[in-house]
């Protein structure tokens, strides 16, 4: 079989070119996600740590990294597999390992754009309600994509064994759903295929066993009472201990969406440009995407049928084919006075309606949604997935004084070589109780904006509250210790890697891993071009930033070869 490029055919790159001139295709113009800018750098201090450069095609065989454990599901062009980092340890790296067949994608000339465009467009997002990406291999036969492993599973695998969601369910589901789709349309992004199977529930916090897991959203369905209870009451003091208890394990699950196979990222000035096409699922296909000229509304859209069918196990436009349904889809209105949705409440009707509202330019948008009164009413998931920091700037300041006093008006690090070690770790293997307090401490500092960043106003703002006794300047200071790729924005990764033990972040299993991506080819030893190509991968780097960036860590020359030992006593120093 051919090279993973060979797969993107002459004529595909030929419809590639026009797309990206129709505003249709193009992966690194975006309006709000900074593109890598791979220009030669002029001294250390111009080198920025981006961890996308970290996501890229290993050259090593992929078996020889993870375990096969079992098989979580396959589709026309391959399986997907729950795999292990091998020698991973007594907590060992859980991953999802996507296998897709070369032979088969060949005979799809739309294959090899669709698995690019995946790529890409994961490779420059960064959400917590988005799977992420870590890296992907090329064999003879297959392509194979390495994501993050959903323990949770998906929404359709629990809705199909326990039928119609409790209200409560759905709005946790949906709250962090219309999140991530705002996030998504603020950087240009259209997923394309929203629906149940796409949407998983991870466990943010230790591992929980899929028999705890089962236990758990067993009793949600089941107990009919406490779903009562949950949808009807004021808020979480007017809930028995026993409610209470539930929503509160329940806001330990992160929802994830997966699945970028039909995903466009659009061109900043092509951004009024339609899209043409069909994408999706026909269920969940809007009207204009059924007349194959359509934009972010269409995602809006299928939001609002997967609500309908996650409460009533019924599809809102029916039909025995395709053609039918497309028909039911042009011809008809959602109708949310059935039987089935009797005792739905009348704000998720109404949000219902205003999702699936034929007029694209008329539907409500994701960032409306979450303050529709659907939302507000009720047990508020928005505040609640903040956490305790939400209103407590002593809890804010307690964690910045602990975790990361170091860094008040300093950066993280002595060297751009342990900057670059620390975020790859940071991303790849972040300790996951850590990452859950970052993230609550992330949406409250934010406001849960759109864009899923923390500005540099907002930030000092916030601060300026919790630190009475720091200066304006100190504050900015600590941003741009923060801000550590210099975008002008805190992003989430950045966060997570300033609030993380660094005892915990530098374990040496930790370490070990990161030790063997920046040998690449598995020597046993990390060389300079090892480095460089991580850095700036489409030339060589000056000499006189080859020596000041080796100096930082102790080297002479280019000709340096660092093994474990030495490795570690860089990071660890």
């Amino acid at each position: 079989m051919g090279s993973f490029q060979s797969f993107v055919c002459a004529e595909c790159l030929k419809k590639e070119d026009e797309d990206s001139q129709d505003g249709n295709y193009r992966i690194k113009e975006s309006y709000f996600i900074p593109d890598i800018v791979n220009t030669v750098p002029k001294n250390v201090t111009d080198i920025k740590v981006d961890t996308r450069n970290f996501i890229t095609k290993s050259e090593k065989n992929v078996f020889d990294i993870y375990e096969k454990i079992c098989e979580l599901g396959n589709g026309a062009f391959g399986t997907v597999y729950k795999v292990k980092r091998k020698n991973s340890g007594f907590n060992p790296i859980i991953r999802a390992l996507k296998e897709i067949s070369k032979e088969k994608m060949q005979n799809n000339e739309e294959s090899g754009l669709e698995l690019k465009n995946e790529i890409e467009i994961l490779k420059n997002i960064d959400h917590p309600n988005i799977m992420k990406i870590f890296e992907f291999f090329e064999d003879d036969n297959n392509i194979y994509l390495i994501n993050e492993f959903c323990g949770g599973g998906d929404v359709a695998s629990l809705h199909d064994k326990y039928g119609e969601f409790p209200e409560f369910l759905l709005k946790f589901v949906m709250s962090q759903v219309f999140l991530a789709i705002s996030f998504l349309h603020s950087n240009k992004v259209v997923h394309g295929d929203i629906k149940r199977e796409n949407i998983a529930f991870v466990y943010d916090g230790k591992y929980k066993t899929k028999e705890e897991f089962e236990r758990f959203f067993s009793k949600i369905f089941k107990d009919k009472e406490i779903q009562n209870e949950i949808n009807e009451v004021g808020g979480m003091d007017n809930l028995s201990e026993e409610a209470q208890n539930i929503v509160k394990e329940l806001c330990n699950y992160e929802i994830k969406i997966l699945d970028f196979g039909s995903a466009k990222m659009k061109k900043r000035d092509k951004i009024n440009k339609k899209l043409t096409g069909i994408v999706g699922t026909a269920y969940y296909c809007s009207p204009e995407v059924v007349k194959e000229k359509y934009d972010f509304e269409s995602d809006e859209w299928a939001c609002g049928v997967m609500m309908y069918i996650l409460l009533s196990n019924v599809a809102p436009f029916p039909g025995d084919n395709e053609e039918e349904i497309f028909d039911n889809i042009l011809s008809k209105e959602i109708n949310v006075d059935i039987p089935e949705l009797k005792s739905i409440s009348n704000n998720c009707k109404d949000l219902i309606k205003k999702l699936c509202d034929k007029n694209p330019k008329q539907r409500i948008k994701s960032e409306e949604a979450l303050n529709h009164p659907f939302f507000k009413t009720g047990i508020n998931f928005s505040n609640l997935l903040k956490g305790v920091y939400v209103e407590n700037t002593k809890e804010l300041k307690k964690i910045f004084r602990n975790k990361s006093s170091n860094l008040f008006g300093k950066k993280f690090t002595n060297s751009k070589f342990k900057e670059m070690v620390i975020a790859y770790i940071g991303l790849n293997f972040p300790d996951k109780v850590e990452a859950q307090k970052a993230r609550k401490i992330f949406l409250e500092i934010s406001g849960g904006n759109k864009h899923f960043l923390i500005t540099k106003e907002t930030f000092v703002s916030r601060f300026e509250k919790a630190f009475k006794n720091l200066t304006k300047e100190e504050i900015e200071n600590l941003f741009n210790s923060l801000d550590q790729n210099e975008t002008g924005n805190i992003e989430y990764e950045e966060l997570i890697r300033a609030l993380s033990d660094r005892d915990k972040l530098l374990s040496n299993k930790n370490l070990g891993e990161a030790f063997k991506f920046f040998d690449k080819d598995n020597n046993g030893f990390i060389t300079w071009n090892e480095i460089a190509e991580i850095i700036y991968p489409e030339g060589k780097i000056p000499e006189n930033i080859m020596k000041e960036f080796l100096e930082e860590i102790g080297q002479k020359d280019e000709n340096v070869k660092i093994d474990f030992y030495d490795f570690k006593r860089i990071l660890t120093k």
